[in-house]
């Protein structure tokens, strides 16, 4: 009777054991799962935010179209119309000086730092796992209106304020014909 009650309390503990080992393998599943699926913390969603706008004022002509969302190249015609608009644009170098999250858009205070420390905001949108521009200051002056009409600012020459060609080439404002 010795022997079985001992074979009985040996079964009894390694069943114990067997269900805490269980227990603690499916709490660190648990875990991994939500660590998974959970995504990134604030901290590292302001930093990404960062690193989007110190690239976007570092890049090159075209090359911020990269860093641009998907309406906001729509808004701008598509990756031909970004890669025009930002034709001859020289990288810059931006500060982040502060930056703010909400669910799926954010905003960054960003300064230029050359050539006379600026300070403006870019807004973001969360496209996928990536975060893009969806606005930067003077869009209106190289985005076409919604109508598709030029604005004076667009037909302007770039030394009267436009982003229009000096000289002949300069079309002429809305509702005027050239002779």
């Amino acid at each position: 009777m010795t022997r079985a009650l001992s074979i009985l309390a040996s079964t009894a503990v390694r069943l114990a054991l067997a269900t805490v080992a269980i227990l603690g393998i499916l709490v660190l599943l648990v875990g991994v799962v939500l660590a998974l699926f959970s995504g990134p913390s604030p901290e590292e969603e302001m930093a990404s935010i960062g690193e989007v706008a110190i690239a976007y004022g570092a890049s090159e002509g075209p090359e911020a179209c990269d860093f641009l969302s998907a309406s906001l190249l729509d808004q701008l015609g598509g990756e031909s119309g970004c890669t025009s608009s930002f034709e001859g644009a020289p990288a810059a170098e931006f500060d982040v000086l502060e930056v703010t999250v909400e669910e799926e858009t954010a905003t960054a205070g960003v300064e230029n730092l050359e050539p006379n420390g600026t300070e403006f905001d870019l807004e973001f949108v969360k496209e996928g796992d990536e975060w893009k521009i969806s606005l930067f200051p003077g869009l209106e002056q190289i985005a076409p209106p919604t109508d598709g009409a030029p604005t004076d600012e667009l037909l302007a020459p770039p030394g009267e304020g436009g982003l229009a060609p000096p000289g002949p080439e300069a079309p002429p404002p809305a509702g005027e014909t050239t002779p």
